[in-house]
């Protein structure tokens, strides 16, 4: 991975972000980056001196801007690392309010509880096995159902491959789950007829959130077994689209493949429209200071005397922390969206 010139993607947002100066970025990138040292200088150090250079101020502790998709919304464990940026050239108190995003606004978003694979497809129809000779010479194996949402449309698999996928459907569906890394790597050395250093085979858990979906989906979908034992199947662009939480009425140009490729490398759109409200709210608190800003001062012979300045994310928050002699507040408190 030496030479792999996404290592350094980076550098071309560095360059919209420095041509457009917009007072906040979001970026988005894969959890490897935080170990990522190609030439031996970590990314993140790259990152972080390129950003500054420019004049913007991002957090010093990458690590703890990681955040899981499944947290907002999303039927699937994607975990990126996402990175506020900020103005420091124009915002005041920028480390205050990266710190108020990562600490205070993004936890807020999080989801009570997590939406599951048999939430987000369970409710599509059907597309039950066909085990005919005749069907599998046209590269049918399955029925495709009629519904109105598109591209739920069963991909083509052989009859080892339907008796494999049936045989850890079952494992899943009647709790015995007796087939772990090491047997369901004995299993395909059975069906195959040769080993391989990883297991193969997948069926996700249907009162889980999903596996991450990739790109590779558009070669096989081998790890992303259908759970339902009845179908002995992988699953459809439709499913793997909800599971990426794309709305039904969202078309996919292009073949199949295409599709699964578009979908395994696409930011989740319930992801991208949290991300959306979160970075309103940051915008919000910077516009809003009467409602987020408390002025410590100090009465003094000559008038009064600034002391100290601190955000907070309430009136309330904002009340219990006023000392209560010799001290003025700044009045004025109100709604941050009154400033919008």
């Amino acid at each position: 991975m030496r030479d792999d010139y996404r290592n350094y993607l980076f550098e071309h947002y560095l360059n919209v972000v420095n041509r457009y100066r917009p007072k906040f970025f979001v970026f988005e990138n894969v959890p490897g980056i935080l170990s990522a040292a190609p030439d031996g200088t970590p990314i993140t150090e790259l990152i972080t001196r390129g950003f500054e250079g420019i004049g913007y101020k991002i957090t010093s502790e990458l690590k703890n801007a990681v955040v899981n998709a499944s947290d907002y919304g999303v039927p699937q464990n994607r975990s990126r690392v996402v990175i506020l940026g900020v103005d420091a050239r124009s915002i005041e108190n920028a480390e205050d309010v990266i710190n108020k995003f990562y600490n205070v606004i993004l936890p807020k978003y999080c989801v009570k509880k997590k939406v599951t694979v048999r939430e987000a497809i369970g409710d599509l129809p059907k597309c039950m096995p066909v085990f005919d000779e005749i069907s599998h010479k046209k590269r049918i194996s399955h029925k495709t159902p009629e519904c109105k949402i598109t591209w739920h449309i069963p991909r083509y698999s052989n009859l080892r491959d339907m008796d494999t996928f049936r045989i850890l459907e079952e494992d899943i569906a009647s709790g015995l789950r007796e087939y772990d890394s090491k047997k369901i790597s004995e299993l395909y050395e059975k069906k195959i007829g040769s080993k391989s250093p990883i297991h193969r085979y997948h069926v996700l858990e249907p009162d889980e959130p999903s596996t991450t979906i990739i790109a590779h989906l558009y070669k096989d979908g081998n790890r992303f077994i259908h759970y339902d034992p009845e179908q002995q199947r992988t699953i459809t662009v439709r499913e793997a689209a909800r599971l990426q939480s794309f709305p039904d009425d969202f078309e996919f140009v292009g073949s199949r493949g295409n599709a699964y490729q578009m979908i395994g490398n696409a930011v989740p759109p319930k992801l991208a429209i949290e991300s959306n409200r979160i970075v309103r709210e940051v915008i919000v608190l910077k516009r809003s200071r009467d409602f987020f800003t408390v002025r410590f001062v100090e009465n003094t012979s000559g008038g009064i005397q600034l002391r100290a300045s601190r955000l907070f994310s309430s009136k309330e928050e904002a009340q219990s922390c006023l000392p209560k002699k010799q001290v003025q507040k700044r009045t004025g408190f109100r709604s941050p969206y009154d400033y919008l």
